[in-house]
């Protein structure tokens, strides 16, 4: 099994420039072939900051 969790490094990079920010992954998520990949979850608050 080979691990693949930075595949989606530069769009986590491009989604915390934009104010998001994680908050959960599932290690190995997704499988393709010996390939495993996380699943991240993001999230953009849209309430006013006080």
């Amino acid at each position: 099994m080979v691990l693949a969790g930075e595949a989606n490094s530069r769009a986590l990079r491009l989604y915390e420039s934009l104010g998001f920010r994680e908050y959960g992954r599932l290690p190995a998520f997704v499988a393709v072939g010996t390939l495993r990949f996380d699943k991240g979850f993001c999230m953009l608050g849209l309430r006013p900051e006080q």
